[in-house]
């Protein structure tokens, strides 16, 4: 009687978001009809579970901020250290790896993980442009917290941390704003994750070397300036941009020095009649001596050291036989010949002014004299 009333309770109403979650399928129906969205009227998409299909929850606004954050960090560090190629949501990725607590023997999935991360020395390449999911073992798997319904919760805390670590996932991180269920996992030797622990808050892969977060700003979702003027983000956030800073703040600080030295200049030539104010005037120099009238004079007692005029050039002796008349023979084909006399002129005061006066002068042309000696 129990058996026929509970044959006889209605099923469950399907999920109208999702209406064929639970449906049992195979695999190669998965892939051509559920992989992607099969009803344009709905914004559902599906993995695929061991023969059952699983939708995936929605987000609501705090997860898709939290993701869209984390997405662009990792980003920026793929893109500063080349090593690895990234998959988002709607990328399926397929693992089949032996397991004995399943009735088929082998744990075979379809995942789309948030974001996945697979490194160039990964065996199973990604990247071409005809590949739409990838066949393989992501390196870094990426769920954002789904916690609408316990059931979503215990598939991403539970199932999948499980089946990543089965299938050899390097590192299994989980985000949630709400800050109730975020993890981040390291496979062990054994096929078991264990929690990455924080050294002083920031949490470091070893998948991708260099790439390093606080854990408190998964939360808080500084803005990038922020992250690149920060060392635990500098070398892969906006690199370069924290020197740029320092030095246009070490710019300005030597602006803002220049600025204060030309204020207190200007301060101090203010000053400067003030300061000047009490001293005397200065007098004005003597004036300049007038310039003797008499010129070419010599010294006199007439006329003080200061005011003598120049002297004139030196006389020549009266005495003296010019060159020419000690050899007549050297003289050239025209010559002239001076004498000179002295002529004495007395000056008032009795001062007595020489002066040389030319007397008569001979030219030779050839050996006749024009003019007597």
């Amino acid at each position: 009687m129990e058996s026929t009333e509970a044959s006889q309770q209605p099923a469950a109403p399907p999920n109208p978001l999702a209406p064929d979650h639970g449906r049992r399928v195979t695999k190669e129906e998965y892939w051509a009809k559920w992989y992607e969205n099969p009803y344009p009227n709905l914004d559902v998409s599906y993995e695929w579970n061991n023969g059952i299909l699983r939708a995936k929850p929605p987000s609501n606004y705090p997860q898709i901020n939290q993701y869209r954050w984390f997405f662009t960090l990792i980003s920026l560090y793929v893109q500063t250290h080349p090593i690895a190629e990234l998959i988002n949501q709607n990328t399926g990725v397929s693992m089949t790896v032996p397991d004995a607590a399943q009735p088929s023997g082998k744990w075979d999935v379809v995942y789309k993980p948030d974001l996945g991360v697979i490194r160039h020395d990964n065996p199973a390449p990604w990247g071409a442009i005809d590949q739409y999911a990838y066949e393989g073992v992501c390196d870094i798997c990426v769920e954002e917290i789904s916690d609408a319904t316990l059931e979503e919760v215990r598939r991403d805390t539970q199932e999948k941390k499980r089946g990543y670590a089965l299938a050899g996932v390097k590192e299994y991180f989980i985000l949630d704003p709400a800050d109730r269920y975020m993890r981040f996992y390291r496979l062990t030797p054994d096929q078991r994750y264990q929690d990455i622990q924080p050294a002083a808050g920031i949490i470091s892969s070893r998948v991708l070397p260099g790439f390093q977060f606080r854990r408190q700003d998964l939360l808080d979702l500084p803005d990038l300036t922020d992250l690149a003027l920060d060392e635990t983000y500098a070398a892969y956030v906006i690199p370069g941009f924290r020197d740029a800073v320092t030095r246009l703040e070490q710019a300005v600080d030597r602006a803002a020095a220049a600025t204060a030295a030309r204020r207190q200049a200007e301060e101090k030539l203010q000053a400067l009649p003030a300061e000047l104010s009490p001293l005397p005037p200065r007098r004005p120099p003597p004036p300049a001596p007038a310039t003797p009238l008499i010129p070419n004079r010599p010294p006199s007692p007439i006329y003080p050291p200061s005011r003598a005029p120049a002297l004139p050039p030196a006389l020549p002796d009266p005495n003296a036989k010019p060159a020419c008349e000690h050899n007549r023979s050297q003289l050239p084909t025209a010559s002239r010949t001076v004498r000179y006399r002295v002529r004495k002129t007395e000056l008032s005061g009795g001062a007595v002014f020489s002066e040389a006066v030319e007397e008569n002068w001979s030219a030779t042309m050839g050996n006749e004299r024009r003019a007597g000696n």
